[in-house]
């Protein structure tokens, strides 16, 4: 992968991942605090922690040849198809990027209201995580049709999403992103002055 790399196709993924920060930041604050920009962050990092793990799934599968018996026969090369792992990342980025706006909606109302962090984390959880788990168990379905596939590049997109939304759905955004928001506290709502000036007068609310 290190020599396909450098023609430059792995850059098409930074316009998403740029766009993703202050998309996030715009529309996941209650309306009586002056923004956050910790919580996008903290969203960006755990996305880059499933992609990651994802990569390495990949490479151990398909390049190096092991579970074979799991996904199917398949004959592997040594290499891996750079094209593969940015398009996996492409999707399963704009999927997680949904769950992490189910997940933040439901903390920036529930903290609106209580103005108590651990209380809006445990039900914003509470109310999301059957809503992710059904939308993430129906994407799963679609690519196991995907990853049954003879074709090796449909196989190699079809494992890589099914094993991101698992790991994203159950790790990420249940376990970790919960766990990262109750230690954070009140730096959930902390951004620099003039980022939260920015937000102030252009941020989007609800009234």
């Amino acid at each position: 992968m290190g020599s396909a790399s450098r023609d430059g196709r792995p850059s098409s993924c930074t316009p998403a991942q740029s766009t993703a920060a202050p998309a996030l930041y715009a529309a996941a604050r209650p309306s009586r605090s002056r923004g956050h920009s910790a919580r996008p962050l903290k969203a960006l990092l755990l996305t880059a922690l499933s992609m990651t793990a994802v990569l390495g799934a990949m490479v151990f599968i398909f390049q190096d040849g092991h579970l074979q018996g799991l996904v199917g026969a398949f004959t592997p090369v040594g290499t891996t198809d750079l094209m593969m792992p940015i398009l996996v990342i492409a999707i399963a980025f704009g999927l997680s990027m949904d769950y992490e706006v189910f997940l933040l909606s439901a903390f920036r109302e529930e903290y609106a209201a209580s103005a108590d962090n651990s209380a809006a984390i445990e039900a914003a959880v509470r109310r999301t995580a059957p809503l992710i788990t059904s939308a993430a168990a129906l994407i799963v379905v679609v690519f196991l049709g995907q990853a049954s596939s003879p074709i090796v590049p449909l196989k190699t997109v079809g494992v890589g999403m099914v094993v991101t939304i698992l790991l994203d759905v159950t790790v990420i955004r249940i376990l970790l992103a919960p766990a990262l928001m109750h230690l954070a506290g009140r730096a959930n709502w902390w951004a620099p002055a003039p980022l939260a000036r920015l937000h102030t007068r252009y941020g989007f609310t609800e009234s």
